[in-house]
């Protein structure tokens, strides 16, 4: 089946369409849960159904209860870095780190341990965070 990724709330829909154009196994939070809901729900959800999460909240790593909930499901969370990007650069920067998401979110699904990443604006480079 392959890595499945969602895409969080604070990455716009319209992106994710364009992405599922070109074949990406990708999902929007909010094609299943309304806007604002809490991120614990979500990460239940996304732990539950073994999905790799695409977001820029890094907090989500670092609150207590969200991090124990990373933990405890073992979800693979994919932080994107830069501030204040455009969609269009948002969108380069997923497409060239694509293949590296999958490998490395691959690899910690096949460990069935939780993991954090960080790409870099320009989507060149990824690399291994820890979880707080």
């Amino acid at each position: 089946m392959g890595v499945r990724f969602v895409v969080d709330e604070n990455i716009g829909r319209n992106l994710v369409n364009a992405l599922r154009q070109i074949d990406y196994n990708i999902e929007h939070i909010n094609d299943k849960f309304d806007r604002g809901t809490p991120d614990e729900k979500v990460l239940e959800y996304i732990g539950t159904n073994r999905y790799v999460l695409i977001t820029k909240d890094e907090k989500i790593r670092k609150r207590p209860n969200e991090k124990a909930l990373l933990l405890k499901y073992k979800i693979v969370a994919i932080f994107l870095g830069g501030r204040a990007m455009s969609i269009k650069q948002t969108h380069k920067q997923i497409v060239n780190a694509w293949e590296k998401m999958e490998a490395h979110a691959e690899q910690k699904l096949n460990q069935e341990v939780a993991g954090a990443f960080r790409v870099n604006a320009k989507g060149g480079t990824i690399e291994e965070i820890p979880l707080n």
